[in-house]
């Protein structure tokens, strides 16, 4: 597989991690979320703009009635696909990764890397709807689709200047304010909170997340 180094500070260690590369073919198996109705009145429900759904580049799965999430690395590299089914059965669960013809699978990268700008405050949430919500009002946003995320995950996010984070207000989400903020000392981080009655990012409305945000990010008007 293609290798990638992480970035270090001066003096430590060169360590490199593995990559798991998709095909940009196999990502155009999949139709434009935007041709597929189903897939469109879904995400009109959980009220993802159509002007969202084009910049994420989201994706319909008609084998598994899945909206799919692409996740590309710093340099645009495809290195995942995210899916959320629709209407899961019983013994489905509702999100999962693709991995390749192997099930291998990319665990260091972030969903919202590629459009990701370190000289602006950078805001993390959790998963993919979450991302999508806060993508209306502020595209700075990146999501590490667990909350258990890991050390060498955490750092690729280092170069950021300042970072805030707004998690689920749940003993999940205090974990990872703590993990990120003990992986990125140096890092300035703030940890914003959702208002009571409120799961997550994914269930804000747009007046919502400027009142969140505003006065630590410039958001959109």
């Amino acid at each position: 597989h293609p290798v990638q180094f992480s970035v270090k500070e001066w003096g430590e260690a060169q360590a490199s991690e593995a990559y798991v590369i998709f095909p940009e073919a196999w990502l155009l198996t999949f139709m434009s979320a935007l041709q597929a109705p189903r897939a469109v009145r879904y995400l009109t429900k959980r009220s993802v703009p159509e002007e969202v759904i084009r910049a994420l580049d989201l994706r319909y799965d008609t084998e598994k009635d899945t909206i799919c999430f692409p996740i590309r690395d710093f340099q645009g590299v495809l290195c995942g696909l995210r899916g959320r089914r629709i209407q899961p059965t019983d013994d489905a669960p509702r999100y999962h990764m693709y991995g390749n013809h192997k099930g291998e699978r990319n665990t260091q990268v972030w969903y919202g890397e590629s459009w990701l700008d370190f000289d602006q405050p950078v805001v993390i949430v959790e998963s993919v709807f979450d991302l999508a919500s806060v993508y209306r009002v502020y595209q700075n946003v990146c999501a590490p689709l667990s909350v258990s995320f890991s050390e060498p995950r955490a750092k690729r996010l280092k170069q950021a200047t300042e970072i805030y984070t707004l998690f689920d207000n749940d003993e999940a989400g205090n974990g990872a304010r703590q993990r990120i903020s003990r992986y990125l000392p140096k890092t300035r981080i703030r940890h914003l909170y959702l208002p009571d009655g409120i799961k997550d990012p994914g269930e804000c409305s747009e007046d919502e997340l400027c009142a969140l945000l505003k006065g630590s990010v410039r958001v959109a008007a």
